[in-house]
């Protein structure tokens, strides 16, 4: 580490000489070996609470270094909290953490621990990056426009341009500890919906707590066009159903892929937004998984036409696998434009058929190719193994559709790259053992895919071949039977109207 003036009051320390110097050595074995947990809580204690605040880039950089050096500890160490940062400057921190996200935008190799760092500030001091909070915001009319199970949806204006305001009914919730852990986690939902960046992914543009104090207001975009399944319903939307359901699967992909993966909770028609240009985005993110710790609306844990059975009848872990089946219910919808299930009048009929294996019929009289419906079937498969990983359906998609575009984001892997996961070990978690044992189902079915799709494309040459070869026979026929006629011989060929 660069040696420090000593004139200079550190952020992380004080004026003396000796100190500073001690600090230095200290932060210095640290950078060597992080794990050493003794040297850490050494420093955490001695350099003490931090009670001036930072005037300049230099003393905010020496905040960051200090926290990010931490950060690396806590991994190992759960014990250490913090206890030398004040609110104030943790305040300071996370608006520089996140300006920094903004800027990079996943292109930096630290983007990640940035990133970790500010969603464990935020949970442990409970802030938000003040560049997240929008005061300057307006509401449309005295009721709501819309409604969900747990939110409000009104209209607002922000620069004379209409948004969305999505307001969580905190007030139904009479237990206050209930009430503060949902506000909690709303809070760092939000925080974490802020950091994503990609075309199918409805953008977040802050949050108000004033305008429905004592509940939490999130801020998106307005879109016209409503969602895809009312869109379709009006039938002048000129896309693709295979466009539209790659779309859904872009943003899917994107969200499985982050570090640690993130998971929508509520894939479903009504949260696939349409934007003015007609493409689809995701909305919604993560608003389902944080109302689950409210008895108010612990009975729904997502909407239950899109539920996997895993989820019905307990609250086990959260896993990629929950959106997987709910995407598969979505293409169902999406074809259909019909509830998933259309035919059971109760959500307790749905429940039933679905614990039993039941799942919707294959549409008919609509477009609905093999390759989507057995997409469909892998995608609701009753064992969670069983169903293929986002980027199998991201690839699977792309064959359907034809071509690769730029819609899938920045996270693609190549498609000739199978990325090889080592064999869980004996202390691997049950999730790490079926992650481990979806990825190698998904490998094998790339596989047999790539060989079935070999074997269709040499058997369409044959097929070109012999096309071409009875072009060829047609023409010969032709001129022979134009000799003939010159020689007055009125000739046919039979079958000549088949040539």
């Amino acid at each position: 580490m660069a040696d420090r003036d000593t004139g200079h009051e550190s952020t992380c320390g004080t004026v003396d000489h000796d100190y500073e110097m001690r600090q230095g050595q200290i932060f210095e074995q640290m950078v060597n070996n992080v794990s050493e947990m003794e040297s850490t809580s050494s420093f955490i204690t001695a350099v003490g609470p931090v009670d001036s605040e930072p005037t300049n880039e230099s003393t905010i950089q020496d905040l960051l270094r200090c926290a990010l050096l931490e950060y690396d500890a806590q991994k190992q160490n759960r014990s250490l909290r913090f206890q030398w940062l004040e609110p104030h400057m943790a305040q300071q921190l996370v608006d520089h953490l996140q300006s920094i996200l903004d800027s990079e935008q996943d292109s930096s190799e630290d983007y990640e621990k940035y990133f970790g760092l500010l969603r464990h500030l935020s949970r442990r001091f409970q802030i938000l990056p003040l560049s997240l909070v929008i005061r300057d915001i307006r509401r449309e009319g005295q009721n709501p426009v819309a409604g969900g199970g747990f939110a409000d949806i009104w209209r607002g204006t922000l620069n004379e341009k209409h948004v969305c305001l999505k307001v969580l009914r905190l007030t139904l919730e009479q237990d206050e500890t209930a009430r503060n852990k949902i506000r909690e986690q709303f809070c760092h939902e939000a925080l974490v919906w802020r950091q994503l960046h990609h075309p199918n992914i409805l953008p977040l543009l802050g949050v108000n707590i004033d305008l429905f104090h004592p509940s939490f207001c999130l801020i998106s975009p307005w879109m016209e066009n409503r969602d895809i399944i009312t869109l379709l319903k009006k039938g002048n939307l000129q896309h693709s159903l295979p466009s539209i359901l790659r779309e859904i699967a872009a943003g899917l992909h994107y969200l499985h892929t982050r570090d640690p993966p993130l998971i929508h909770g509520d894939i479903r028609g009504g949260n696939i937004l349409v934007k003015n240009d007609l493409h689809c985005c995701l909305a919604d993110f993560g608003l389902t998984l944080v109302t689950t710790n409210s008895q108010v609306w612990s009975t729904t844990k997502g909407s239950m036409r899109w539920l996997a059975p895993e989820y019905v009848s307990s609250s086990g872990p959260n896993h990629t696998s929950r959106d997987v089946y709910a995407f598969g219910c979505t293409i169902v919808e999406i074809l259909t434009q019909k509830l998933p299930f259309h035919d059971c009048k109760t959500d307790y009929n749905v429940m039933f058929q679905v614990m039993n294996g039941g799942r919707p019929t294959r549409p008919q009289d609509v477009w609905c190719p093999d390759d989507i419906w057995d997409l469909t079937t892998r995608c609701w498969a009753q064992t969670v193994e069983d169903r293929p990983s986002s980027y199998e359906i991201h690839d699977i998609l792309q064959s359907v559709h034809g071509t690769r575009t730029a819609a899938f984001g920045d996270n693609d892997e190549d498609d000739g790259e199978e990325v090889v996961m080592a064999a869980p070990g004996p202390d691997a978690t049950e999730l790490e053992k079926i992650e481990y044992k979806r990825r190698q189902n998904s490998i094998a079915a790339r596989r047999s895919r790539r060989r079935k799709l070999e074997y269709t494309r040499v058997l369409q040459l044959r097929v070109d071949e012999l096309k071409m070869e009875l072009e060829q026979w047609k023409t010969r026929a032709e001129t022979l039977q134009e000799i003939l006629r010159s020689h007055s011989i009125d000739f046919r060929f039979d079958g000549d109207e088949g040539v």
